[in-house]
């Protein structure tokens, strides 16, 4: 009985091992990915073009909100990145994480809010879903979709219909 029960343990304890280390997996990617936005909002605040491209996958696709195309590939996103500086060359970007799910080890959904900061405009809150790829050990960007947020009405205008009762 002693003999059998030994390897039964044995295998349950290795078992138990490899299961922690694939439990610690996730939480280091999800770091990894969450180490990033920091430094996309350095870079993009440095007006670093190339540092922000090199972020993305090489065959990532950026859909513009403002005008709904799909923008293809880092150069492309090298690309708008400086028409966006030149076009307005104070703006600042600030962002948080809200949440990273896995789809598979090597795939990952990031969703979170932009917040573009311009001198003489109202900050911009920009709603976003980010697909990340592993590639070479490294979390890159491959997809992005971004909504502007719309404002809620507020309680008044909700019930603003019933204000002849």
């Amino acid at each position: 009985m002693k003999r059998t029960l030994l390897p039964l343990v044995a295998i349950l304890l290795a078992t138990s091992a490899l299961g922690a280390e694939d439990a610690a997996a996730p939480s280091q990617a999800e770091a990894a990915i969450r180490e990033s936005a920091p430094a996309y909002v350095k870079a993009f605040n440095a007006r670093d073009s190339k540092a922000l491209a090199d972020q993305w996958s090489p065959e990532a696709v950026y859909i513009n909100r403002s005008t709904g195309e799909e923008v293809v590939g880092r150069e492309a996103i090298a690309a708008q990145f400086d028409a966006l500086f030149q076009a307005q060359p104070d703006l600042k970007l600030d962002v948080s994480v809200e949440s990273i799910r896995f789809l598979s080890p090597n795939v990952a959904v990031e969703q979170g809010t932009s917040k573009f900061l311009a001198p003489q405009a109202e900050p911009q809150e920009i709603d976003y879903t980010a697909v990340y790829v592993q590639r070479e050990g490294k979390w890159l960007l491959d997809r992005v979709t971004d909504d502007e947020r719309t404002a809620s009405a507020s309680h008044y205008e909700q019930l603003k219909s019933l204000e002849w009762l």
